[in-house]
């Protein structure tokens, strides 16, 4: 269940923050690509700095815990977008908001090679992979129904004028040549930016909604897990050989023994 909610995290917002972009602050799709920078760099180097600290020591549920509290942080951040938020504002809470994630969301697939045995390892990992991705598929399609709701329920009130179906089959990229003024552009603006946040705010409460899980996870060392399971394979394996070396001797010693009286009699 960890990375089923943090999966929807994960995809939710990758998939809603571009309109909020080029919807609201009116750049263009390669632009909102450069600015997304913060937030994949960020989780790509807090992956690599907690897999090799996770690697040295062992522990691995308290960082997923301290990922996913960080990452509530960073998305509380995000609630407070508007259309005139600075970059600074908006890139530090991408910063945060990457971090948390690049901390916990690989650290369940260690607790899989952990806690199962090298059997059931590969049927663990499918498992996690499967609850991961349809966190994501099911809570993209919450996230486009808070969005079309949000229209739907805003747009009669602040533009009387305006159809929301025309809104919503404009989308968040034509909203200037959906305008009529430059007053009804802000509308609009505001009205997407609304709607967008709300689905940060869904995702804010599907993380916090992790935490009890993780916090229910074993606190193994992955680290001392791995150095028992060798010494185990090592003594298994002395004592196959210290076998086939008794059975070994044990024939030899057949082939060599001299022929007992009674057989001795019996050839004579």
């Amino acid at each position: 269940m960890v990375l089923f909610f943090l999966g929807a995290n994960t995809y939710v917002s990758v998939f809603f923050l571009p309109f909020w972009f080029q919807g609201v602050k009116g750049i263009s799709p390669v632009s909102t690509g450069v600015d997304f920078i913060p937030l994949l760099l960020s989780q790509l180097v807090s992956l690599i700095v907690v897999g090799a600290i996770v690697k040295q020591f062992g522990l691995y549920v308290p960082y997923m815990i301290a990922g996913e509290l960080i990452c509530i942080g960073g998305q509380a951040m995000l609630t407070q977008i508007r259309r005139d938020t600075s970059t600074l504002y908006w890139a530090a809470s991408f910063v945060v908001s990457g971090l948390g994630p690049g901390m916990a969301m690989q650290l369940p697939y260690t607790a899989v090679a952990v806690v199962l045995s090298d059997d059931d390892i590969p049927v663990g990992n499918a498992i996690a992979v499967l609850f991961y991705q349809l966190g994501g598929a099911i809570f993209i399609s919450t996230g486009q129904t808070v969005i079309i709701t949000t229209i739907l329920d805003l747009d009669p009130q602040r533009l009387p004028g305006l159809p929301a179906g025309a809104v919503l089959a404009a989308g968040a990229a034509n909203l200037p040549t959906l305008a009529q003024s430059p007053e009804q552009l802000v509308v609009l603006q505001d009205i997407w930016n609304s709607a967008i946040v709300r689905t940060i705010i869904m995702t804010t409460a599907v993380v916090g909604a992790a935490v009890p899980f993780t916090l229910g996870m074993e606190w193994l060392n992955a680290v001392k897990v791995a150095e028992k399971r060798k010494n185990v394979t090592i003594e298994a394996t002395d004592s196959e050989k210290a076998n086939g070396d008794n059975n070994a001797g044990k024939a030899s010693g057949d082939v060599g023994a001299p022929p007992e009286h009674g057989d001795a009699g019996q050839v004579a």
